[in-house]
């Protein structure tokens, strides 16, 4: 569905018009199978995402130790030097609690993240995250 966008309209509204959508608009853009998520991190807890997918495998998230993270797929869809991943966030406080994320792929179905905060890893995050896997 094609959306409408104003000069000056709030990231509030931009964020409810494309809600949802990122993966579809990933891949109608760059035509190539993705992954788009809203992830939430609280203390000891499993990242949880709010995602959509067309990436042909199921993707799950687990925190291994404060601020490192897997994210692992059901079958090999992390191609190497074809897997982009773009993510940004911050801590769960907003602003006033930046965060940093490091995200390497390390086989066809492991991605591994680290949050660090400070010089630190850290826990307490809220990001999104595009993964795209290239022709």
């Amino acid at each position: 569905m094609a959306q409408t966008f104003t000069n000056g309209e709030s990231n509030a509204s931009v964020r409810s018009k494309l809600n949802g959508n990122a993966a579809e608009l990933t891949s109608m853009v760059f035509n190539v199978p993705s992954y788009a998520a809203y992830v939430t991190q609280s203390n000891t807890d499993n990242p949880v995402p709010n995602f959509k997918s067309n990436i042909g495998a199921s993707i799950s998230w687990t925190r291994d130790a404060m601020g490192y993270f897997t994210i692992t797929a059901s079958s090999s869809v992390f191609t190497d030097l074809k897997t982009v991943v773009i993510a940004s966030g911050t801590g769960a406080s907003g602003y006033i609690d930046p965060k940093q994320f490091y995200i390497e792929r390390q086989s066809g179905t492991v991605l591994k993240m680290g949050v660090i905060a400070s010089g630190a890893a850290d826990d307490n995050f809220k990001m999104n995250i595009i993964i795209m896997v290239l022709p």
